[in-house]
């Protein structure tokens, strides 16, 4: 039995876990297997089919091809978790069977949460390399490759550390029945990154939009 921050009893489950009988929360996993069955298999499809013949500079590229493996991560994770939390609901008979292993809870979201970090800040980066291709257009092309070397390490440090941010004192200690759930020891840092993601991605595609803008100008002059 594991040490959990609340007593795990009878009335405790019934009162937080009985939902995982809900037809509509089983629904709902069973999609998101399907789902991520069809992401792996159209990731895999087109890295396999098209990647050679993508006319990109290996700065974007590489990005692109990191974009895809953390996609793909995500996309197998959650179709792993989803999948073992589908059949546990299906199989057990007590509210309290349906709980995480603290250990397998932490094994399934600290991955999950990394590969969504991983996606949101390498279409960041994306969007800065595209910038430093159109500021710097008449010699880019010909240019070292350290940018986009430099840019997907950057990519994987800074989600790195953000999950060390949101998660350095949290025990994992808290009863959970899904990894897509949050801890509540961590849930204010973790909202907070998810704000902040969401005002860099408003951010991000003001700028697009205004690149995009200045590029079409740069093109008709």
């Amino acid at each position: 039995m594991y040490n959990y921050a609340v007593q795990l009893d009878d009335e405790f489950c019934t009162t937080m876990f009985s939902g995982a009988y809900h037809p509509a929360f089983q629904s709902v996993k069973g999609y998101h297997v399907l789902l991520s069955i069809i992401s792996m298999f159209s990731i895999s499809y087109f890295f396999v089919a098209y990647s050679n013949l993508l006319a990109f500079h290996f700065n974007i590229k590489i990005l692109f091809f990191f974009q895809f493996f953390a996609c793909f991560l995500q996309a197998a994770i959650l179709g792993i978790a989803q999948t073992h939390h589908l059949v546990l609901a299906l199989i057990s008979t007590n509210p309290c069977d349906v709980v995480l292993p603290p250990w397998l809870y932490t094994s399934l979201n600290l991955p999950l949460i990394f590969s969504m970090l991983c996606m949101e800040f390498s279409q960041i980066l994306m969007v800065i390399e595209r910038t430093l291709a159109s500021c710097l257009v008449i010699c880019y092309e010909k240019s070292t490759k350290t940018i986009g070397i430099v840019l997907t390490v950057i990519a994987i440090i800074v989600p790195l550390i953000t999950c060390l941010y949101m998660y350095y004192d949290d025990e994992f200690d808290y009863p959970q029945m899904s990894a897509m759930a949050t801890s509540p020891d961590s849930e204010v840092k973790v909202n907070y990154i998810f704000i902040t993601i969401n005002v860099l991605n408003f951010l991000t595609l003001m700028h697009s939009i205004g690149l995009y803008r200045h590029n079409q100008r740069e093109v008709r002059v």
